[in-house]
């Protein structure tokens, strides 16, 4: 009898292991379909939305930039009062550009392929666009709207990108916001 509950208790400890088993993996698995969906529905939305269509329209052609976007910046980076109430409609759709990366960005895939996966995808790809189009006005706008997530969404140096291109953006920028600073300082004196 008592080898008979000895055996029982092995089968039941056995079996708990295999249980313990079967829910890790079900976990697992349910943690990587939601990751995939979430990034569907994130790349779905980015490739559909009409407002952030217009803003990759802004960085991907120079004439777009230009003739739509560059002298609301200017305007802008002066001062909230210079923009009127249709040109804030454009810097909405930028705003809504920078936050989508931002909670893009955000998520952190714990599974290493997803991980790389996400960090070799377009979003980067897209915020990198700014110094690799010299969009320097819309770079001074990020620095003056995001201050807060610049930990999170930042320039990262790759194959199109390298670190001597992007510091000179960087520095052409820091240039370009003194310029900007000392016309804002004349412009409060006259």
């Amino acid at each position: 009898m008592n080898e008979y509950w000895n055996i029982l208790n092995a089968f039941a400890g056995i079996t708990s292991a295999f249980v313990a088993l079967f829910v890790y993996l079900l976990y697992s698995t349910q943690r990587k379909e939601t990751w995939l969906k979430y990034f569907n529905e994130l790349h779905q939305f980015f490739w559909t939305d009409e407002d952030l269509k217009t803003v990759r329209s802004w960085l991907a052609s120079d004439a777009k930039y230009e003739d739509e976007l560059k002298f609301i910046l200017e305007k802008r980076l002066k001062g909230r009062n210079f923009v009127n109430t249709e040109e804030y409609v454009s810097l909405d759709k930028l705003d809504k550009f920078f936050n989508f990366l931002v909670r893009a960005k955000e998520i952190n895939p714990e599974f290493k392929k997803q991980r790389e996966l996400w960090e070799h995808l377009y979003f980067q790809y897209w915020f990198n666009e700014i110094a690799l189009a010299d969009r320097k006005h819309l770079w001074l706008y990020y620095l003056d709207n995001y201050r807060l997530v610049h930990n999170i969404l930042f320039l990262e140096p790759n194959a199109d990108l390298s670190i001597d291109k992007m510091n000179s953006f960087i520095a052409e920028c820091t240039r370009l916001k003194s310029s900007i600073q000392q016309c804002k300082g004349m412009a409060s004196k006259g």
